[in-house]
């Protein structure tokens, strides 16, 4: 099977809005596998957008069927670091799809992902 070839890494601070939360599935052991799924609606395509995601263990997403990210160990509750990535080539006007494989840690608090996408600086989607 050949690698995937991930979003471009974006070197320009953004910051997540407000209404962006974690997700993580409750009363799951280390180690197990959710797979989460988001459907937003672009009415055209925007001239930039952006993914804005960190994990507290692993996750790999996906954008209308490709891998965009794969996000390893980086974010706690006290200290949350998250990557930035040009996801401009994998949207499409109308309906698109996000997709998360995440690999939970099994813990209450520093568990599971979050992330949002940005579409010329608006929110179009937030986890």
């Amino acid at each position: 099977m050949k690698n995937p070839v991930y979003a471009k890494a974006v070197k320009t601070p953004y910051t997540f809005d407000e209404s962006v939360r974690w997700i993580h599935a409750k009363g799951v052991s280390n180690f197990s596998l959710q797979m989460f799924r988001k459907t937003f609606t672009l009415d055209m395509l925007p001239e930039r957008a952006v993914l804005l995601a960190m994990a507290a263990n692993y996750a790999e997403i996906f954008i209308n069927g490709k891998a965009a990210a794969s996000l390893a160990v980086r974010s706690y509750v006290f200290d949350k670091a998250y990557e930035v990535y040009d996801i401009t080539p994998y949207l499409k006007t109308g309906k698109n799809v996000v997709a998360v494989q995440n690999i939970d840690t099994g813990e209450d608090i520093r568990a599971g992902f979050a992330l949002e996408i940005k579409a010329d600086g608006a929110p179009v989607c937030v986890s």
